[in-house]
């Protein structure tokens, strides 16, 4: 576990979920478990996920590389746009409620679960364990499909950026699929409100 951030302000949490011998983590984990536990104490969860993919520096999730986007950049608009998006993916309040609320949420069908957390944050899971997410393009796409009107905008792609990153690069052989290959903005996602 490792708290990040601080400094600015927001406070980021990040814990490992590592993989089992079968390449598999289940939303039984000991690290979901406590991930969920601790966003059920926290009245301003402004963002969450679970992501067993190493190398990701500090909490980058996987769209945020594939945008080649900093989260120095990202969590400042944790109010207009999510930062990514899981097998596991916690969504703040007022994220959710631009999506249509929870009712909606479970209507869309992308999410066996979705759990609202204290002060209206969303827990949404779209698979029991994380092999059966990431392994399964119409379920990433569904969630996409779901998210997108609040997801950042902008083509997905593999390749390196600027700095001292390396190039988002799933191992393909246990992570065939973890984002959809399309840009949220031009499938017509709302623009961020202002204030």
């Amino acid at each position: 576990m490792v708290r990040a951030g601080e400094d600015s302000g927001v406070a980021r949490l990040l814990v490992n979920v590592p993989l089992d011998e079968h390449g598999d983590a289940t939303a039984g984990h000991p690290a979901v478990a406590f991930m969920r536990d601790f966003a059920r104490r926290e009245k301003d969860v402004v963002f969450g996920h679970a992501s067993p993919i190493v190398g990701q520096i500090d909490g980058e999730t996987q769209l945020e590389r594939a945008l080649h986007r900093y989260t120095e950049q990202t969590v400042p608009e944790r109010g207009q746009r999510l930062r990514g998006y899981s097998w596991i993916t916690l969504v703040p309040r007022v994220l959710a409620e631009r999506l249509g609320g929870l009712g909606q949420l479970r209507a869309s069908g992308a999410f066996p679960v979705v759990e609202e957390l204290p002060g209206g944050t969303a827990w949404l899971q779209a698979a029991g364990s994380w092999q059966e997410y990431a392994g399964n393009q119409a379920a990433v796409d569904r969630v996409f499909e779901t998210l997108r009107p609040v997801l950042l905008p902008g083509m997905p792609s593999r390749g390196f950026r600027a700095g001292n990153r390396s190039p988002w690069e799933p191992p393909a052989e246990l992570i065939p699929y973890v984002l959809s290959p399309r840009d949220a903005a031009a499938f017509g996602a709302a623009a961020p409100r202002e204030g």
